[in-house]
């Protein structure tokens, strides 16, 4: 799956939880291409706690985690 973060819309933001407390935050926009969307959910399992596999969570993970790092190089 070709997922990834469009870096020029990341947004540091303040929310609230539903408790009142505020947290500090990231807003990540995750562009995931629309004809790839079926084929993930059909591997998917919601009710097993191995899935995802590593395999379909990769790919999804690696931008994240790769935006993430850019952030705290600038």
């Amino acid at each position: 799956m070709p997922a990834f973060v469009d870096v020029s819309q990341i947004q540091q933001v303040s929310v609230s939880r539903a408790d009142g407390t505020t947290v500090e935050g990231v807003v990540l926009p995750i562009v995931i291409p629309l004809d790839e969307v079926p084929a993930e959910l059909a591997a998917f399992n919601a009710d097993s706690s191995t899935h995802p596999l590593a395999a379909q969570a990769k790919p999804i993970a690696r931008p994240v985690l790769e935006a993430l790092a850019g952030l705290v190089k600038t």
